[in-house]
C-alpha cells in the first residue's frame, strides 16, 4: 500500500474504486485512517514511511554516505543514489526513505541548504513521478513488416 492514489479514483466510492483497482486499494467499507493528501493532490493510502529527495549531490557521494548523513535524525530504511544506467555513473540526486515523518522533517530541516562535498544540496519530501507527455522533437521511426524488411 505504497502506491500514490490517482485523483480520479481516490475521491471514488470504495466499491467502486475496487472496480478500477490496481493494487493500491484495500478492500475495506471505509478510507483507512493512515490516508493523507499531498500538496499535488493525491492521497497516500497506508504510507508510513516518508520518501526524501536530495539534490545536487556531488557525482562521488555513494549510498552508504547518503545513509550515514541521514542516519544522523534518525533511523533510515533505504538510501539510494540515482545512476545513469549505461554509465553507472551518478545523476547528482538520491532518495532517501525514513520511516518517521517526525525524524524525515527534522532531517529535511537541517540538511536543505547544507554544503556537502562541495555542493549546496536541496533537500525536499519527494513528489510521485507525474506522466511526461510524448517527445515531439524526434523523427518517427521507420516501420518495418512482419519479416524485417521496411519494404
Amino acid at each position: 500500500f505504497e502506491n500514490y492514489a490517482t485523483s480520479f479514483a481516490f475521491r471514488l466510492d470504495l466499491q467502486t474504486a475496487v472496480k478500477y483497482n490496481t493494487g493500491v486499494f484495500r478492500v475495506e467499507s471505509t478510507w483507512p485512517e493512515t490516508a493523507a493528501t499531498n500538496e499535488s493532490g493525491l492521497e497516500r493510502v497506508g504510507k508510513k514511511n516518508m520518501d526524501i529527495y536530495v539534490g545536487n549531490l556531488a557525482y562521488a557521494t555513494t549510498d552508504e554516505e547518503l545513509n550515514a548523513l541521514f542516519s544522523e535524525y534518525g533511523a533510515v530504511s533505504a538510501a539510494r543514489v540515482v545512476k545513469d544506467r549505461v554509465t553507472q555513473r551518478s545523476k547528482g540526486f538520491g532518495f532517501v526513505e525514513m520511516p518517521d515523518a517526525s525524524q524525515a522533517n527534522a532531517a529535511i530541516e537541517a540538511i536543505n541548504g547544507r554544503e556537502v562535498g562541495g555542493r549546496t544540496l536541496r533537500v525536499n519530501e519527494s513528489q510521485p513521478r507525474t506522466d511526461r507527455p510524448p517527445r515531439t522533437d524526434r523523427p518517427p521511426r521507420r516501420h518495418y513488416n512482419q519479416s524485417g524488411s521496411r519494404w
